[in-house]
């Protein structure tokens, strides 16, 4: 009992106690009583007293092996018994030092991760990255791409290992089963009703949790025409590579193994590279859970399994291997100017500009409160990120080499936009009004849908335009309908998650295309996802299925499609449509 501390006045009750005690269970419970209750101390006493136990009788079997030896002396035997004993005592000593690291360990974990483990998934978390280290090392020798595949794989085992523990508190399952728990212990715990508002504020919990982000993002591939539209200007070759991984991944859809190793080797090859550990230590967000995709238990339900997977790991692999290669081609550029290894300053500079690039925009004094902005904003990183293309190119705080770049992109950006608004000119209406809800799109000939070009940023820029138009004009704000105060109000309620936004509905009593909601229309808005929705309307118009195909394609890979009013009069007839009598 080396290694437990006692107060000097119970040292003879905890000896009488461990001493004539008949077994562990009568031990437990009498060391309870004297120590007031004390589980940690009292397990401490029981562990260091049964190791001693187990010494002690390794001792006697190695003391009767040796007197059992001939032809040795007393004298030899006397030493080679003190051997024995001194050995164990050590075995001993290293098996009590390895607990209490692993308890070391255990408590860093959940300061540093939120994680709590049994100290049972503690050794399994020490062993992968024991296993992780080796095949590092075995890389490092060989540097064959195969060995280093195999640490990344083992690499990817431990963080998921660690995510594992982590989610298992995250399941429907633990909510509503704690709904018995409370109700049984409810006159215990202080009545009835602080029991039901507990759990009613765990299952609100769930409610307002992201869960049904998740579902209505399903069934999309939108990464490469939304997000990946600024990927697209700046680079060119980051956006092909991006969008064929993300391809590779979606086609195996039906099958659930061969999407977790496509994804799983995506990962591998990402913390293999040379460029890792700055890229993370610099604050690229690689590895991270996507704001569009966070874990939930309803995504968990078989039927949408493997749906929401799918949508998840294409779109992640899409938005991390861009954010990878754009922060590395940065690296590239600056080492083949300056022949040295940018500072830690410049390298958080890029992860910054290829974090924004790629929709995930820091969120910097809140960060702290992402998780309640998630729930709240469909994804408050991507609008962060989105304002960050222009506010990059002229922020200070960010290292010259990194703001050079912010500004190079920007340029690129509006030059693509501009190039593809013009060719499109050519054969259809587009919007090149910023005070107009159509800037920035297309329309499909023949159709009233428009096609957004701007990968969503024309969305931030109208408003901006309308406001500063009813401001130039000395209209009050909040005191006129259509004033800047509605304008800012509409374009924030548009960027609710699924569940405030059916609250705002309800106590709105309209939706936010104006209709009444219904039972329907809320679990529409819940549980259908945003593609899937947008077909069920096409048909209910009896749309025509070369149009909804066509729409419903754009729209699975970022295109937002939408039917905005028109103020002007006449149809929406281009040349195009007059040529071909549409």
């Amino acid at each position: 009992m080396d290694n437990t501390c006692i107060p000097p006045e119970l040292i003879e009750s905890v000896k009488r106690i461990v001493l004539t005690s008949g077994d562990s269970i009568a031990r437990n419970k009498q060391l309870l009583e004297v120590f007031g209750g004390n589980q940690k101390m009292v397990d401490s006493i029981n562990t260091s007293f049964e190791k001693s136990l187990l010494l002690k009788n390794q001792e006697k079997a190695f003391d009767k092996f040796v007197d059992s030896l001939t032809g040795a002396d007393a004298t030899k035997k006397i030493k080679l018994k003190q051997a024995i004993k001194d050995r164990l005592a050590n075995r001993q000593n290293r098996i009590l030092e390895e607990d209490e690291l692993l308890s070391l360990a255990k408590e860093t974990l959940l300061k540093k991760k939120g994680v709590e483990v049994s100290l049972d998934s503690m050794k399994k978390i020490q062993t992968l990255k024991r296993d992780a280290v080796k095949l590092e090392s075995k890389y490092k020798e060989t540097g064959s791409l195969k060995d280093g595949m195999e640490w990344g794989r083992k690499e990817v085992e431990y963080i998921d290992f660690i995510n594992e523990q982590k989610g298992k508190n995250e399941t429907i399952g633990k909510v509503f089963a704690n709904i018995k728990d409370r109700i049984s212990g409810a006159y215990e715990k202080g009545g009835i009703i602080p029991a039901a508002g507990r759990t009613l504020a765990e299952t609100g919990n769930l409610a307002f949790s992201s869960a049904f982000k998740g579902i209505k993002a399903s069934w999309d591939l939108s990464a490469p025409l939304r997000q990946g539209m600024k990927v697209l200007s700046s680079n060119p070759s980051a956006w092909k590579s991006s969008t064929g991984k993300s391809l590779s991944i979606a086609k195996e859809i039906f099958n659930k193994s061969n999407i977790d190793k496509a994804y799983n080797d995506f990962r591998a090859s990402t913390i293999i590279d040379p460029l890792y550990n700055d890229a993370v230590d610099s604050g690229l967000a690689l590895g991270a859970i996507e704001d569009f995709f966070p874990e939930s238990p309803l995504t968990k339900i078989p039927v949408l399994e493997n749906i929401f997977k799918t949508s998840d790991a294409a779109y992640t692999t899409f938005v991390q291997n861009a954010r990878f290669d754009l922060f590395k081609n940065y690296v590239k550029q600056y080492e083949t100017v300056n022949n040295t290894k940018p500072s830690e300053d410049i390298l958080k500079g890029f992860a910054r500009v290829a974090n924004s690039v790629t929709g995930r925009g820091g969120l910097k004094g809140l960060e702290n409160n992402a998780d309640f902005l998630n729930k709240v904003l469909f994804s408050a990183r991507y609008q962060t990120a989105n304002i960050n293309t222009v506010r990059h190119a002229f922020d200070s705080t960010l290292p010259k080499e990194a703001q050079v770049i912010a500004r190079k992109n920007l340029a690129k950006h509006i030059v693509m936009l501009g190039g593809l608004m013009s060719t499109f000119s050519a054969f259809s209406d587009v919007g090149f009004d910023p005070n107009q809800s159509t800037f920035g799109k297309v329309r499909i000939p023949g159709t009233k849908k428009w096609v957004d070009l701007t990968g969503g940023l024309a969305g931030y820029l109208v408003p901006v335009f309308k406001m500063a138009n009813k401001l130039s004009d000395g209209k009050k704000l909040g005191y006129k309908e259509d004033s800047a105060k509605d304008i800012l109000y509409g374009f924030l309620e548009g960027k609710l998650a699924p569940a405030p936004g059916t609250v705002r509905d309800i106590f709105a009593e309209r939706d936010y295309g104006g209709q009444k909601p219904t039972v329907g229309s809320i679990a529409k808005n819940l549980l259908v996802p945003i593609t899937l929705e947008n077909i069920g309307e096409g048909i209910a118009k009896d749309e025509d299925a070369k149009i909804l195909a066509l729409s419903t394609l754009l729209e699975m890979f970022g295109a937002s499609i939408t039917e905005p009013k028109s103020k002007r009069e006449g149809s929406y007839k281009s040349i195009l449509d007059i040529v071909t009598g549409n």
